[in-house]
């Protein structure tokens, strides 16, 4: 996985560094790597489309670039557990579909379709979150594997921290992200970790309570162990685990003191993929308002592209307390000497 991950990031700096020609980048990569190297065979491929993608993206860095995000962000994590009710970008979906229930039903007499009051089509369209990343054209030249790595975790952490945030910050949507599925589901608790908790748990159907996965910040984990809800054989800062023998994951999205819910085979899921693309000739505006040229610079930029959406199927699977651990918020002031 490993070897695979890095040849994909290899391919697009080559491209980058030959301006998007793909022949050019193999003939660059076999000079660097050998005949051999995946990176090569990755560029080969491309040369063998009828039509490149718009820019001169790499399609299989792009589909490592999903997976590598998938490993630690919120929506990965959750699916590993429960997973989302995946469809594709405006695929129509009937609202009363993931609450079907199946009934016993005599020999001969009608069939039920669907226990719902209404058959609601709900079309999810998908989002697109992006990052370019400028980096010296000396730097992508270097050959060593540590250059690949470092590229990756640009790429991936940039998109997965903006994916996350979105995902858990209960903040509504608009014309460029998907609304939180905590969005208008936010209550406020007491700083008391235990009566919080057991009032947060009962706010959840009973017929939800198999499929639920909790959601919290990492730097939490130490306050919930302190409060009793979880042990450290139990729950990890690093890989989240249970808290009151329901499962967890952890997220810097999850707003410092709070705890969330939700129910993921009730959650709409599109993941259209990600896209890298490479340019050299674009100007970056810098959070100064300077204005950069790539080229007078001598800079490459590769921009990762991330297509994803998400939206609750019903009304009450997903909700949040803020206000927690309230408490343990401030860090310890170090006596003075």
């Amino acid at each position: 996985m490993l070897e695979q991950d890095i040849a994909a990031a290899r391919a697009a700096r080559c491209l980058a560094v030959c301006r998007g020609e793909p022949v050019a980048a193999r003939q660059y990569c076999v000079a660097q790597y050998g005949a051999k190297a995946l990176a090569a065979t990755l560029l080969e491929r491309i040369m063998t489309m009828d039509t490149m993608p718009d820019g001169d993206a790499t399609i299989d860095y792009g589909a490592r670039i999903v997976t590598m995000i998938e490993r630690r962000s919120v929506v990965g994590l959750v699916n590993a557990i429960h997973a989302f009710y995946r469809i594709g970008a405006l695929e129509p979906i009937l609202t009363a579909s993931p609450n079907a229930v199946a009934q016993w039903v005599a020999e001969g007499a009608q069939k039920p379709v669907v226990n719902g009051p209404t058959l609601d089509a709900l079309r999810v369209p998908a989002r697109k979150v992006t990052v370019t990343v400028p980096y010296s054209v000396e730097f992508l030249r270097l050959t060593h594997a540590r250059v690949d790595l470092a590229v990756n975790a640009d790429m991936t952490h940039a998109l997965r921290v903006a994916e996350d945030s979105a995902f858990c910050d209960a903040a509504p949507g608009d014309a460029a992200r998907p609304a939180s599925i905590f969005y208008e589901h936010v209550i406020t608790g007491t700083g008391d970790p235990q009566t919080d908790f057991a009032a947060l748990i009962a706010r959840i159907p009973e017929e939800y309570l198999a499929d639920v996965v909790l959601l919290l910040n990492a730097a939490d984990c130490v306050a919930l162990l302190t409060a009793g809800l979880a042990d450290n054989q139990t729950l990890s800062v690093a890989s989240g685990g249970l808290v009151a023998g329901l499962p967890a994951v952890v997220s810097g999205g999850v707003p410092r003191g709070a705890i969330g819910w939700c129910v993921p085979r009730l959650i709409a899921l599109v993941d259209e993929g990600s896209r890298i693309t490479s340019s050299d000739e674009a100007t970056l505006e810098m959070t100064d308002g300077t204005l950069v040229s790539l080229w007078e610079s001598d800079l490459a930029a590769l921009r990762g592209e991330r297509w994803i959406a998400w939206a609750p199927l019903a009304n009450n699977v997903a909700g949040m307390m803020t206000g927690v651990l309230a408490s343990n918020l401030a860090p310890t002031k170090r006596a003075k000497a």
